[in-house]
């Protein structure tokens, strides 16, 4: 609502009400003189017609309905004048309708699906914080908006109470009252390249004729360089893979492989936690995991990430051929890490970074997430001198403008890879020997569950038999 106001006859509950953007300034109260300026509520109108308040607690919740009801039950002022939006212009597409053209052609690209949820993400907050308009019409004011938001945008705020059921402008208006600590710079930095795609995908379209986020950064050139993630270092690693914190923090099998395979792999998140029992093989006598796009549901980054990774003796000596053996008997076929639900990277990392390094490892600082054990491996084997061409082919990275590979597995220089991955060793870490019985609880809960899913496709299966 804009500044604006609402009168009532001299019975009612209400003398005046007086509505500054999204705040209730003033109480309603026949005594203007019990009016106050600090009300611990708001309330707004949504156009259609429907109500969302914002309170600090049940009480206030409760006199911010009884303001729903009330405001509910006065005529409207002829005076007053509902902000509606401007119909949609003759010689112009909206913002909001480009947005979702550019995201369903974005789609359709071979791109890793992290990088597609996060590039609706960040559309869909540009148009939550500035609104639909005209698409030629987004000019400086609306990135003065952006960066504020961003500036004031909660981490993770879409899976966090107080804020994953708010619209993006609610968001910052709570965050700013509760004083939230933002998402980092280089995450805000990450919107504004995903903007400047957009915008860009709308120059070459004639659909305006300049981009208004080109030139506005958060980071300059130094600062991006110096907030780099960083490898973990001995004493970090040795907190991390500290044999009474794994005992007693890593519940699931999921927690205690991943960080091990990232540590001795230097693999992605998102490509351990989509493995499958099958992408664990054998090959001219090497075991290695391969990295591909085998099976539904799994994504990689790019081309240069399809590649089989051999698996390092440390890993071999842990055990870890034991487990996959457990899971093919206790499940069959199927994922390698099951319960991590449609997206395993996330599961992973949200308790990896969140969890397990802040809170339990006390590891605090801002560059330290999951993705440091990909620069713990390639520095370790940088300093060892592996030629990069071998360390691109083990970690997946580009090997500029090089011929890619016919055959990802590429068995001529498998067992060169295979001494490479060896060569790296890490004199902190100490990985115990994979218990089995220490995950049979976890497994008898996914064998009851997936028992329940398949009995309720069974009735599914049943009912449309008898409609047929």
């Amino acid at each position: 609502m804009g500044k604006n106001g609402k009168s009532a006859d001299a019975g009612a509950a209400m003398a005046y009400v007086h509505i500054d953007g999204r705040r209730i300034r003033r109480r309603i109260t026949d005594d203007p003189d019990q009016w106050t300026d600090h009300a611990r509520y708001q309330v707004e109108e949504r156009l259609d017609g429907s109500w969302v308040i914002i309170a600090d607690g049940p009480e206030d919740h409760e006199n911010a309905m009884d303001m729903v009801r009330l405001l509910r039950s006065i005529p409207p002022d002829p005076q007053f004048v509902r902000t509606r939006l401007p119909p949609p212009p003759a010689d112009g597409p909206m913002l909001e309708q480009r947005v979702e053209l550019f995201l369903e052609q974005f789609n359709q690209k071979q791109r890793a699906e992290a990088n597609k949820l996060d590039t609706a993400f960040t559309m869909r907050l540009f148009v939550g914080i500035v609104g639909d308009k005209p698409l030629a019409n987004v000019g400086a004011e609306d990135m003065d908006r952006l960066l504020d938001a961003l500036a004031h945008w909660p981490p993770n705020a879409s899976k966090r109470s107080p804020y994953k059921d708010l619209s993006p402008r609610e968001v910052i208006i709570v965050a700013k009252r509760n004083d939230e600590a933002p998402i980092s710079l280089r995450t805000r930095e990450k919107h504004l390249d995903r903007l400047r795609v957009f915008f860009n995908w709308s120059l070459e379209r004639r659909d305006i004729d300049r981009n208004p986020c080109a030139s506005i950064h958060v980071m300059t050139r130094e600062q991006e360089d110096t907030q780099s993630r960083r490898a973990f270092t001995p004493a970090e690693l040795g907190t991390i893979f500290n044999p009474a914190f794994r005992e007693l923090y890593c519940r699931t099998p999921a927690q205690w492989w991943v960080p091990a395979l990232a540590l001795y792999t230097g693999a992605r998140v998102q490509e351990l936690g989509q493995f499958h029992t099958e992408d664990v093989e054998e090959v001219a006598g090497i075991w290695g995991l391969h990295i591909a796009a085998r099976f539904p549901g799994q994504r990689i980054k790019n081309r240069q990430s399809k590649r089989f990774v051999p698996i390092h003796p440390a890993l071999l000596g842990a055990g870890f051929l034991d487990y996959v053996a457990q899971v093919r008997n206790e499940l069959g076929s199927g994922p390698l890490f099951p319960g991590l639900g449609a997206k395993p990277g996330d599961a992973i990392s949200d308790w990896f970074n969140r969890t397990y390094l802040r809170q339990r490892c006390r590891i605090q600082g801002e560059g330290q997430v999951f993705h440091c054990f990909r620069h713990t491996f390639s520095t370790a084997a940088d300093r060892l001198n592996i030629p990069e061409g071998r360390l691109a082919r083990i970690t997946g990275h580009s090997q500029g403008n090089s011929v890619l590979r016919g055959h990802y597995i590429d068995v001529p220089t498998l067992s060169e890879r295979a001494a490479a991955v060896a060569q790296i060793t890490h004199s902190a870490v100490i990985l115990q020997l994979y218990n089995p019985e220490a995950f049979v609880d976890f497994f008898d809960r996914i064998k009851r569950r997936k028992r329940r899913e398949k009995a309720v496709l069974d009735r599914r299966a049943r009912s449309q038999m008898e409609v047929t």
